[in-house]
């Protein structure tokens, strides 16, 4: 695999992380900051531990960050570190979802991706220019960026 330039390292980044925190705004989940660093990692962190009530939108939450950065750059190099926080979550509530459960929540999480693409790269610029908003910076640009109409 070619080594990959550190603006686009960043870019990645930043529209990973931005995919986790617009989806964590719509499935109203206590969103607390998104971070991306320069080594090209990130971390979207929450107000507090989310349990068995928010699994199901955490799992597709999670999920969006993958496919946020598959709906840019049209590959899957960002998914890792997701499924394996998926399979932790899976674990730490005792939950044995099967592999077509996860299917179709993946499912949910890309046609989210996909509704919420404007807002996502908005917030992945502001992301991108700062390396770091608070809940109410992206409550703030999801507000002001107008999605635009999905193409079938």
């Amino acid at each position: 695999m070619p080594e990959i330039e550190t603006a686009e390292l960043l870019a990645r980044a930043a529209q990973h992380e931005a995919g986790h925190a617009v989806a964590a705004l719509h499935y109203r989940l206590p969103l607390l900051e998104v971070v991306i660093r320069d080594d090209g990692s990130g971390n979207t962190s929450y107000c507090r531990n989310l349990g068995l009530p928010e699994a199901e939108d955490w799992c597709v939450t999670t999920f969006c960050g993958g496919e946020a950065e598959h709906d840019r750059f049209h590959d899957r190099r960002g998914d890792h570190g997701d499924l394996l926080a998926i399979t932790n979550m899976l674990a730490k509530l005792k939950l044995d979802w099967s592999e077509r459960r996860l299917a179709e929540l993946r499912h949910q999480a890309r046609h989210l991706v996909k509704r919420e693409r404007s807002r996502i790269r908005t917030v992945a610029a502001a992301l991108l220019r700062h390396r770091r908003l608070s809940a109410f910076d992206v409550k703030w640009l999801k507000a002001c960026s107008v999605p635009r109409p999905m193409r079938m």
